[in-house]
């Protein structure tokens, strides 16, 4: 084997190990649509904490550190792709103060989404429902 071939199956395999590690979604075909989608982001302050002594005759986790939520910001995404503002808060008890926010959130979506929407329908619809002798919504 010459060195270029070599060379060439290295970095083919170290690629190959790298794809190994990496998940994909390939079925988007399959993906539901939603009507809203939220992301959210929380920032946290990390507050050393005092421990006990180690045993390095047993296997542990030695926490070192305490994570205090500070903040968070959401955003609502409706699913044709529009934006609501997004919601920042900065300051004490930011979890409880975001699960609540969104609670509040979720019932504003939950009103609009009992609203039914007016089906609008052409002519061309109108008789291909009318002359509709299969139903494919069982």
């Amino acid at each position: 084997m010459t060195a270029r071939v070599q060379a060439r199956s290295r970095s083919e395999r170290k690629s190959q190990r790298k794809e190994k590690n990496i998940l994909k979604f390939t079925n988007h075909h399959k993906q539901m649509r939603v009507p809203y989608i939220i992301y959210a982001d929380f920032e946290v302050l990390n507050i050393p904490i005092e421990g006990c002594a180690d045993n390095p005759e047993k296997s542990y986790t030695r926490q070192i550190t305490k994570q205090v939520p500070c903040s968070y910001c959401y955003v609502v995404v409706q699913g044709d792709g529009v934006a609501k503002d997004p919601v920042l808060y900065r300051g004490e008890k930011a979890a409880e103060h975001f699960l609540a926010s969104l609670q509040a959130k979720l019932q504003e979506i939950r009103e609009v989404l009992r609203k039914a929407a007016d089906m609008i329908m052409t002519g061309t619809d109108q008789k291909a429902f009318r002359e509709a002798a299969d139903c494919h919504m069982w």
